[in-house]
């Protein structure tokens, strides 16, 4: 497990500048709105208040005492590229993400209101493909689980906040093999 947790740790740590770079191009963007300005048409698709067009730019969301929300980005109406959301409470991270075509994919980070991370995962065309890593919100390591075409795979450890392992479960084509083990 720890072989495959570096490097995805590696490249969380290096796509968590990416957000930065697209805060400043949406900050300097001319296809930038408000978010609440975007209207979903009847095929989902969506457009800038009186246009015809699918919109493609930065949307902007912000909560009621004027910080941002969230950032995202369109291209022909669907969500396509990163997104990024912020705690309401703390002003930090709670989310980055990617999206292609409406879709999730690649890497999804999240994290808990006090700035520490709650889970990484991997997103393929919106569904769960790879490692999906959970922490508890004192930093103990929670869970890992393997997912193939949205289905969990392979053996997944589930762990206390004290590190005590609680199960452990072995899956295969999204269905339990092996009876959870008492601890």
């Amino acid at each position: 497990m720890k072989t495959l947790l570096q490097p995805m740790l590696f490249c969380a740590v290096m796509l968590g500048l990416a957000p930065w770079v697209i805060y400043a191009q949406a900050e300097n963007s001319r296809n930038r709105v408000e978010f609440g300005t975007l209207v979903a048409g009847t095929n989902g698709l969506q457009y800038k208040e009186g246009e015809e067009i699918p919109f493609t730019g930065v949307s902007v969301e912000f909560y009621p005492d004027g910080t941002k929300r969230n950032i995202r980005t369109w291209k022909k109406g669907l969500q396509n590229g990163p997104l990024i959301i912020w705690h309401e409470e703390t002003c930090r991270k709670k989310e980055w993400g990617n999206y292609l075509n409406g879709l999730e994919d690649g890497i999804t980070l999240k994290w808990f209101a006090n700035g520490q991370i709650k889970s990484l995962g991997h997103f393929e065309k919106g569904k769960k493909n790879g490692l999906f890593i959970t922490w508890h919100e004192n930093g103990q390591w929670s869970s890992g689980l393997m997912y193939k075409e949205d289905q969990p795979t392979g053996l997944t450890m589930e762990k206390a906040t004290n590190g005590k392992t609680l199960q452990e479960l072995l899956y295969k084509d999204g269905k339990i093999l092996k009876p959870p083990t008492p601890k």
